[in-house]
């Protein structure tokens, strides 16, 4: 069984990604998706996949507690971590984002992290800052905005990838 890393890795190369923003969007409609905003949801709840094989249906709804373009792009490469980690075939699924700190939550926040913000491409976006010293200082908005992230988003993809800021 892959890693959150690895089968996140796995589906770049299998859908031939490499240019960032990874089109979040087109990547779950190419598995069946469709995506939509759901203001219905609690008001903690980030977002939600649903599948029903008898109905025919694969859905990601994002919450309101995903403010903001950037936090809906999260939440929808987090969703399809369930998907591609947790889902098992031709079962009827719900996989709720919320506050929640388990295994499958976590698991789905590595993948979704490798996913929109992939290994060669953050060391990239990084090394270019570091060469240049005199931009530093917008190191960290420039990258959230080349990778289209949040703040938190990045500083926990640094810490996965060891990337210290000095």
């Amino acid at each position: 069984m892959l890693t959150p890393k690895e089968k996140a890795e796995e589906v770049l190369r299998e859908n031939n990604l490499s240019k960032v923003p990874i089109d979040v969007v087109s990547l779950a409609q190419r598995y069946g998706f469709s995506v939509e905003l759901n203001n219905q949801l609690l008001s903690n709840v980030k977002g939600r996949m649903e599948i029903d094989p008898a109905k025919q249906r694969k859905s990601i709804e994002i919450g309101p507690a995903a403010k903001n373009y950037e936090k809906s792009r999260e939440v929808i490469a987090h969703e399809l971590g369930h998907y591609f980690i947790h889902y098992r075939d031709s079962q009827k699924a719900e996989f709720r984002s919320d506050d929640t700190n388990d295994v499958q939550e976590r698991e789905s926040d590595e993948f979704a992290r490798t996913l929109l913000m992939p290994e060669v491409n953050t060391k990239k976006a990084f090394q270019f800052y570091e060469k240049n010293q005199e931009r530093r200082a917008e190191m960290i908005g420039a990258i959230c905005g080349l990778f289209a992230v949040s703040e938190d988003f990045v500083k926990k993809r640094m810490e996965e990838l060891k990337i210290a800021l000095v």
